[in-house]
């Protein structure tokens, strides 16, 4: 399997390919998915390296701490640039070369696990 990996966290990265088996034939991108051309790089990266791409992990996952009307608007631009248009922006980039290549391919869509978890207040707390 040849493999793009790609993350905004440098260290992150190098400690998720120190993982893999030296043969694994990979491509390393920096990216922030929140930022539109950097995704398109990254695709032209990937086609122009390896010709296709028959998955797509568009994997990407950011939360604050805290009752969600505590986050301020920095925090909810930040959030939602990376987990909802992270997905669009990969979907933009990704899908129309995939289309075009012809083969079959597969997109799986994940973002942060702070979407299925809900902070409890009491009723004191409600302020």
């Amino acid at each position: 399997m040849r493999l793009v990996l790609s993350d905004v966290d440098a260290g992150g990265l190098a400690a998720t390919v120190s993982l893999l088996r030296p043969q694994t034939e990979t491509l390393i991108v920096s990216c922030d998915v929140s930022n539109a051309d950097n995704v398109e790089d990254l695709a032209k990266a990937t086609y122009d390296r390896f010709g296709s791409c028959h998955l797509l992990f568009n994997n990407a996952g950011v939360g604050t701490a805290g009752p969600i009307w505590t986050a301020t608007l920095d925090d909810w631009k930040w959030t939602f640039g990376i987990n909802v248009m992270g997905v669009v922006h990969g979907l933009r980039s990704f899908v129309p070369r995939m289309l075009k290549q012809g083969e079959n391919s597969h997109i799986v869509n994940t973002a942060s696990a702070a979407i299925a978890i809900a902070a409890r207040v009491s009723p004191a707390k409600r302020s």
